[in-house]
């Protein structure tokens, strides 16, 4: 596990908060978390683990998102509102593994996984596998809000959603569509051109060796480290102790199409359990942890 260096707190108060100095883990705990009852707000964002060429890009995006989420949450907008404003922030940037710029799967196409949960009410929304949304975490939102009311003939709404499907009821709910290659990066194209050359150059070479269309060899081909970009993810506590949790990813480099990644899995990668003193956090593979 690598640690991950690329987070970004910014906390604002009501009052000068005094904490108490105490001798144990349980009452340190308690402490801490009153204290959050006398703040205005909380937000944590982070940009992954991943291996960062340029760390100065990453900390300005990252503060940038959390300057954004942090004015809304001064305005008296919900924690879910501030997670999702931060989260698009970080997707349009460019130089994380979440909207453009992306991984490239097995045929060269850009698939992106999106979830956010309502700790309020523990609510849950995701989208996998999509190409041409241009906020996959709007419409990860979306779903999540949609929870809440039946569809018509009392049918149950839909908790995560994929592939053209998802696309499709994307543009019905007045999403931001895009084609499918405007997400795409030359440095994207390099990595995959790159890597996926090395698996064409070593495979041929396996005696007994199989391989299908997405790249499903049955020997280990490549064992680099073939990416240096993450899953992006933001949690938030707004003037109410609401608490909100998201997070966005492209996947593995070369990773097989239609694959659902941790960033759409429900406990995997966004969870939240209920109202701020009980947990507030993003946790998963490879990603930050934030808590209060």
């Amino acid at each position: 596990m690598q640690r991950c260096n690329n987070l970004s707190t910014l906390r604002f108060s009501r009052k000068k908060v005094q904490y108490k100095t105490t001798t144990t883990k349980k009452e340190s705990t308690i402490h801490y978390f009153n204290a959050i009852a006398n703040m205005a707000g909380f937000v944590a964002v982070h940009t992954g683990a991943g291996n960062c060429i340029d760390e100065t890009k990453y900390q300005r995006v990252i503060k940038e998102a959390c300057v954004r989420a942090t004015d809304i949450l001064k305005n008296g907008g919900s924690a879910m509102d501030a997670v999702e404003a931060a989260i698009m922030r970080l997707e349009n940037c460019g130089n994380t593994n979440a909207g453009f710029g992306s991984n490239l799967c097995w045929d060269g196409r850009v698939q992106c996984d999106a979830s956010i949960m309502n700790g309020s009410n523990l609510h849950f929304g995701a989208c996998t596998n999509v190409s041409t949304v241009r906020n996959p975490i709007r419409l990860a939102r979306l779903i999540c809000d949609g929870q809440s009311t039946m569809l018509s003939m009392e049918r149950i709404p839909p908790m995560v959603m994929a592939g053209s499907g998802a696309e499709r009821y994307a543009e019905e709910l007045g999403c931001t569509m895009i084609d499918a290659s405007v997400i795409i990066s030359s440095k994207a194209k390099f990595s995959y051109n790159h890597y996926k050359s090395k698996i064409a150059a070593v495979s041929p070479a396996a005696e007994g060796t199989t391989s299908t269309s997405n790249g499903m060899s049955t020997i280990p081909v490549v064992s680099a480290q073939v990416s240096a970009l993450d899953t992006v993810g933001a949690v938030c506590v707004d003037s109410n102790g609401n608490t909100a949790a998201g997070c966005r990813s492209g996947g593995l480099l070369l990773k097989v199409p239609g694959r659902v990644g941790q960033a759409a899995t429900y406990g995997a990668q966004t969870f939240m359990l209920g109202q701020y003193f009980h947990s507030m956090f993003v946790v998963g593979r490879k990603s930050g942890i934030a808590n209060t």
